[in-house]
């Protein structure tokens, strides 16, 4: 029984161990103040937006975005709220 549980506690440690590791690595990221764009190279087209499933359209230049963040990653600077009307 003791080997046993020896052996799970030694597992669980490794596994942590290999966990803090492969976090310790990533690269970091900068912070927007809508959006997280993960730098993995410093060509713009290589960054990648994150934005919240949260449904609160903007508009710009006629075409809807569904929120801000969304709109930012794409490069909108001026948009205003709600969806654009037909």
């Amino acid at each position: 029984m003791k080997n046993r549980a020896f052996f799970i506690s030694s597992l669980l440690k490794t596994t942590l161990l290999l966990l803090v590791i492969s976090c310790a690595n990533q690269n970091s990221s900068t912070i927007s103040s809508d959006s997280t764009k993960l730098n993995k190279s410093e060509n713009k087209e290589a960054q990648q937006c994150i934005c919240m499933l949260i449904y609160d359209p903007v508009c710009s230049e006629g075409k809807t975005y569904g929120n801000a963040c969304e709109a930012k990653c794409q490069g909108v600077k001026k948009y205003t709220k709600g969806a654009c009307s037909l």
